[in-house]
Formats: C-alpha cells, structure tokens, sequence
C-alpha cells in the first residue's frame, strides 16, 4: 500500500508495474508500484504507432490514450528519465511501448531507443554500423572523423597538467 511505497526514485531503464492515475491529451500519469513518484507516459511512448495526430483535439487525443491504457488499468513501463527540478519536485519519464504489456519483457534492452529519446528529439540521430577507413585529424586516431572527435557532445574534457 501507500505506507509502503518509497521515498526512492525508481533506477534509470529499470522495468516497474503501474497503474494509470490519469489520462491527460499530452500522456498518462501513472502510480509506479513500490514508489511514491508518480511517472509520466509521453504520448510520443504509448505506442510505436502513431495515437493521436498533432491536429487532433485534446478530447480526441485523451480518448485515444484511454483505449490503450484507461485509468485504474494496469500497465508495464520503462523508466526512460529521472529529473530532479530546480523545485526540489521529480519528473520521471516512462515508456510504455519498449516493454512487452504481456510479460514486463524489456524490449529495449540495451536501452538504446531510451536513449535516444532523451537526446533532443528534434535531432535525428542516424547511425552507421559501420567504421570509417579514415584518420581523424584532430586526434591521429582511426575510424572516426574530426567532427566526431571525442563524442563532442555535453561533455568537457580536461587536460592534464604536465609533468
């Protein structure tokens, strides 16, 4: 029961039981089983299909999440983001459409799709199973251009201090 739902947050691409608390146009809010945080089920996550239509209204879109997942039903999620706000409040982001609603069977599990939905989604991301036959001129290094050089992503790098 309530008494015995944790403080905790759930772990990142960890797989937990909920049950949908509320139907919104945007997602479903859903009670995780063994928390007291709630999570979110963006509508992009529902489903590899597409819901709802971006035009739709919020009626329509909230009619449509209902048939999948109705409050009060229970449903198998992935924790795809765990955000800690300035507010002190929690954000958690849920898929329901990388675990199996059958079994709680991860489908993603490599977590690959969940990554890539927390990169920027207007980004699209393509990637090539395969190595270039180039030198990067930045590093020396095989196999990688300079653009690609050292992941230029949101990290920083530091050099060491020579001897």
């Amino acid at each position: 029961g309530a008494a015995a739902a944790s403080q905790e947050l759930p772990e990142l691409y960890s797989i937990c039981r909920g049950r949908v608390h509320s139907v919104k146009p945007f997602g479903l809010f859903v009670r995780l089983e063994g928390y007291r945080a709630h999570g979110l089920v963006h509508l992009s996550q529902v489903s590899n299909h597409e819901v709802t239509q971006r035009e739709d209204s919020d009626e329509v879109k909230m009619q449509a999440l209902a048939a999948i997942a109705g409050q009060g039903e229970e449903i198998w999620v992935k924790i795809i983001a765990v955000r800690r706000e300035e507010d002190g409040s929690v954000k958690i982001g849920c898929s329901m459409k990388l675990v199996g609603q059958t079994d709680g069977r991860d489908l993603d599990p490599n977590n690959l799709q969940a990554e890539l939905n927390e990169s920027r989604p207007s980004l699209c991301q393509v990637t090539l199973d395969a190595v270039y036959n180039v030198s990067c001129s930045r590093c020396g290094g095989h196999g990688h251009l300079k653009s690609e050089c050292y992941a230029t992503g949101d990290k920083t790098y530091e050099l060491l201090p020579e001897e």
